[in-house]
């Protein structure tokens, strides 16, 4: 599939246990989904997505995540399609880093609410994202996921696309690359 506008990425999919979900471009409406999201997330998956713990976002936090460019920061969120409201499962991101002699990377975030992990959602955002990424001419995304992440390090290990890791300090940096094709 050709992607022409990220802003308005929309396509239909289904988790594990055969519940429709949308997956599309995030948007500035989604702040009241984006905060009853993260008010579903346990205080450990809240950690383990943000490395520190956290228990809210600040209205800037808001902004940023809900209203990204879409060049160089993209973000996509799964949505419960038989929910009056479209209840926000999961969010994903990635975010362009100045281009080095390797080529174009982007830092790559994903978040799912926790009644909905193990699902699918997570995969589904990852491999979204990374088509609009390879599309746009991204060569690779890096993360950094906390070693006891291990659900987040499996996901990866299992994306599909080629994986380099190194780990410092209980943190691996993960390095997902897709190649030219």
């Amino acid at each position: 599939m050709k992607i022409v506008d990220v802003r308005s990425y929309l396509t239909h999919a289904k988790l594990r246990d055969g519940e429709p979900v949308a997956i599309r471009a995030i948007r500035p409406d989604d702040k009241g989904r984006l905060l009853a999201g993260f008010g579903r997330l346990s205080d450990r998956s809240a950690y383990l997505r943000f490395l520190t713990p956290k228990k809210g976002l600040s209205p800037a936090e808001l902004a940023y995540l809900t209203e990204p460019d879409f060049r160089r920061h993209v973000a996509l969120v799964a949505v419960a399609e038989a929910c009056e409201g479209a209840r926000l499962l999961g969010v994903g991101r990635y975010v362009e880093a100045d281009p080095d002699e390797t080529g174009r990377g982007a830092e790559l975030a994903l978040t799912v609410v926790d009644a909905h992990q193990h699902l699918g959602v997570g995969a589904l955002l990852l491999t979204h994202l990374a088509e609009i990424a390879r599309q746009c001419g991204v060569a690779r995304f890096e993360a950094e996921v906390l070693a006891e992440n291990g659900a987040a390090l499996r996901l990866l290990e299992h994306s599909g696309l080629r994986l380099h890791r190194s780990t410092h300090s209980g943190v691996v940096h993960a390095i997902l690359e897709w190649g030219s094709g």
